[in-house]
């Protein structure tokens, strides 16, 4: 019997779209957990969500800064704002790699959970299950 594939919350993933530091990202999955009741094994599909957002906003980036059009994965043009992301957790360090990227952006993103005592620790040992695979990779 096949697995019934489960869709990441978008308003989950929208909102890193607005975080500046990893810590107000750390309070927010704090937050939704805790006080707004989503479940922690939720971040299972969110969290890959949440990293695919910003690998595709990162190659707009590097397009954008090599004179390409930056275009969404449909091939339409994305909003022009994404020049004005540089401040945000999803985009401050591009890195050279994509798997430079995603190893930096999960890094921060657990060491600002680990600070919270509310972060429930399955959070935790998710990132760290990322982390692992790009290790060992």
């Amino acid at each position: 019997m096949d697995e019934e594939a489960v869709e990441p919350n978008l308003e989950f993933v929208r909102a890193f779209d607005n975080f500046g530091t990893f810590n107000k990202a750390a309070c927010f999955i704090e937050d939704w957990i805790r006080n707004k009741k989503n479940n922690a094994t939720d971040f299972t599909n969110d969290f890959p969500a949440v990293l695919d957002r910003g690998k595709m906003l990162r190659n707009c980036l590097l397009k954008i800064r090599n004179g390409l059009p930056a275009c969404s994965k449909d091939g339409m043009p994305l909003n022009p704002e994404i020049r004005n992301v540089h401040q945000l957790i999803l985009t401050k360090q591009i890195c050279d790699t994509e798997d430079a990227y995603v190893f930096n952006f999960t890094l921060n993103l657990l060491e600002a959970c680990s600070s919270k005592s509310e972060v429930p620790l399955l959070v935790i040992r998710i990132a760290i299950n990322y982390i692992g695979i790009l290790i060992s990779d």
